[in-house]
C-alpha cells in the first residue's frame, strides 16, 4: 500500500513524504541524545563552518533533517530522469529515506551529510556527459566537487577514482583526461591555502592535513554492524537489488546500460571507503544510500507480484521501527 501511493509524483506526496521523515526521525528529534558528530574525517572546511552547531542540539538536528529531505527530493528527480525506474514516481525519494534513516548512527549532523550534496551533484554530470564529444569542462567541475567535499569530509577525495571510472565507462581514458582531473582537485586546496596564508597560519593548515590524511590509515572498523539486524537485513536487500538489476542489464539501451555500471561502481567505491577509509563505519555507511536507491527503487518496481514487494518493504519498515523502540527503551 505505501509503494503504491507514492508511485506517482502528486504534490500532496512532497508533503507526506516529509511527514513520514519526520516520524522516522522522532526517536532522535525526542529521545536520543545523538545529534551533532564530530569525527576524524572531518576536514577544515566542516570545521569552519558547522563546528558552531556542536552547541545547539535542535538547530543541528533541524538542518540534518532538511539536508536528508532535500537530497531525498534531487535523488529523486535524478534516478527519474535517468529512467532506470521509470518516471513520473516518489518512490527513489522513499526509498532514500527509508535508508537514511535505517541506522541510528547515521540520523546525525556530521560530515557525509554534507557529503551527499557533493555526490548527487556529481551523478547528476556525470549522467550529462553521455552522448557529448567534449566532456573536459563536465570532468573539470566533478573533481572540482570532489576536491571540495574532501575539504567537509577527507575520504571523498577517493571519489576521484569514479572520475576516471566515468570516462572509462563511456570513452576510452586519455592523458588530458588525468591532468585536467588533478587540477581541478587541487585548485580549491590552494585558495584553502591562501586564506591561511593570508592570517598567518599556513603550519597550522599543513599539521592538519597530516594528521587527517593520516587518520584515514588508522581505521576502527565498526563490528556492531553485524551485531544489529537493520544492517545484515539491508546488506541482503543491496545484495539481491544489484543482483536483479544486473541480470537484466543487457535488455537495457546503452545509455542506460551505461548509467548502471556508474551507479555500481560509485556503489563498490562507496563500501570500500564506509569499510576501510572511514573512522566511522555505521556513520559512512549513508554513503552507499545514493547508489543503492537506484538498485532497490528498480528492485521494488520490478516485481510482478506487487503484493510481495509491499510486504516486503512494510517489514523492512517494521524492523527499523521496532529496533528504534528498543533502542529508546
Amino acid at each position: 500500500m505505501i509503494l503504491k501511493i507514492f508511485k506517482s509524483q502528486a504534490p500532496i506526496l512532497f508533503f507526506v513524504l516529509t511527514i513520514l521523515l519526520f516520524l522516522l526521525w522522532s526517536d532522535i528529534f525526542f529521545y536520543k541524545n545523538s545529534n551533532f558528530i564530530l569525527s576524524n574525517n572531518d576536514n577544515v572546511l566542516f570545521n569552519l563552518s558547522f563546528a558552531w552547531l556542536e552547541n545547539s542540539k535542535l538547530f543541528s538536528l533541524l538542518l540534518a533533517f532538511l539536508f536528508i529531505l532535500f537530497q531525498a527530493i534531487w535523488l529523486n528527480s535524478i534516478v527519474v530522469n535517468t529512467d532506470i525506474t521509470g518516471k513520473g514516481t516518489l518512490i527513489p525519494g522513499l526509498i532514500y529515506i527509508t535508508l537514511m534513516c535505517s541506522i541510528q548512527d547515521m540520523m546525525s549532523f556530521n560530515g557525509v551529510v554534507i557529503s551527499g550534496f557533493f555526490i548527487l551533484y556529481i551523478l547528476q554530470i556525470a549522467f550529462n556527459i553521455y552522448g557529448k564529444s567534449d566532456h573536459y569542462m563536465d570532468i573539470f567541475k566533478i573533481t572540482m566537487a570532489i576536491s571540495i567535499a574532501s575539504l567537509f569530509y577527507l575520504p571523498m577525495f577517493l571519489y576521484l577514482i569514479f572520475v576516471w571510472l566515468i570516462v572509462m565507462v563511456y570513452r576510452s581514458a586519455d592523458f588530458r583526461t588525468f591532468v585536467i582531473s588533478l587540477v581541478g582537485f587541487v585548485i580549491p586546496y590552494i585558495y584553502v591555502l591562501f586564506f591561511y596564508f593570508w592570517f598567518d597560519k599556513t603550519p597550522l593548515l599543513y599539521q592538519h592535513l597530516i594528521n587527517k590524511y593520516n587518520s584515514l590509515f588508522i581505521h576502527n572498523f565498526d563490528f556492531r554492524i553485524f551485531i544489529s539486524l537493520i544492517p545484515i537485513i539491508l546488506g541482503c536487500l543491496y545484495l539481491f537489488s544489484i543482483i536483479g538489476l544486473l541480470r537484466k542489464v543487457n535488455s537495457r539501451v546503452i545509455k542506460i546500460r551505461k548509467y548502471i555500471y556508474l551507479v555500481s561502481w560509485l556503489f563498490v567505491l562507496s563500501l570500500i571507503i564506509a569499510l576501510f577509509f572511514s573512522d566511522s563505519t555505521l556513520i559512512s555507511l549513508s554513503l552507499l544510500c545514493i547508489p543503492a536507491t537506484f538498485f532497490v527503487s528498480d528492485y521494488f518496481l520490478s516485481f510482478k507480484r506487487k503484493w510481495l514487494a509491499e510486504l516486503i518493504f512494510t517489514l523492512i519498515l517494521i524492523f527499523i521501527i521496532v529496533e528504534k523502540v528498543l533502542q529508546i527503551h
